[in-house]
């Protein structure tokens, strides 16, 4: 996902100019698609905390440093959306947990991937859903800087809406052993 996400943010780099931004995500999406190599099923190495939190922050501070809104202010928006996939995830755990009265920060298994793999989706099958949906959340979010503010407002709408009805249909999921 994550290499997906910086392939995105390239392209956006690319498209404003920005050719040190470019290379940063060039870099980073390179090491990711070798790193993905290992890390496909079946796994060889695994990825720990430091790693996975410092490719977050590279993502996180690359996308901040963008430009996205040459053609309309929605587009503001769009590191969001292509970073969509872990936000969603985080807004749904957070959701998730406050609602079992748990501690946002304590760890629990209510990640939506571990819902996919509770819904019968085989190890492969939940990493090819999480790819699919950064592959398709970025060509939103490129859809978004492209359009007028009210193609980008409707691309956002449509995106919420699916966002909230995934969210309802995964809390659902029950999740005991």
């Amino acid at each position: 996902m994550a290499a997906a996400a910086a392939l995105v943010l390239f392209t956006v780099a690319i498209l404003n100019g920005r050719a040190t931004y470019a290379v940063l995500l060039a870099a980073l999406c390179g090491a990711l698609v070798g790193f993905l190599r290992f890390n496909f099923d079946p796994a060889r190495i695994y990825m720990g905390d430091t790693g996975s939190l410092f490719i977050g922050l590279m993502l996180g501070a690359l996308a901040m440093n963008n430009s996205y809104t040459h053609r309309n202010p929605v587009a503001a928006l769009a590191p969001i959306v292509i970073l969509g996939v872990p936000m969603f995830d985080m807004l749904f755990v957070m959701y998730v947990r406050r609602r079992r009265g748990l501690p946002v920060m304590r760890g629990s298994p209510d990640h939506f991937a571990l819902r996919l793999r509770k819904w019968r989706l085989s190890t492969r099958q939940t990493a090819l859903c999480s790819y699919a949906a950064t592959v398709v959340l970025g060509g939103l979010a490129l859809g978004m800087m492209a359009g007028s503010a009210a193609v980008a407002t409707a691309i956002l709408s449509g995106i919420v809406l699916s966002a909230i009805l995934l969210g309802l249909v995964f809390r659902r999921i029950d999740m005991t052993l």
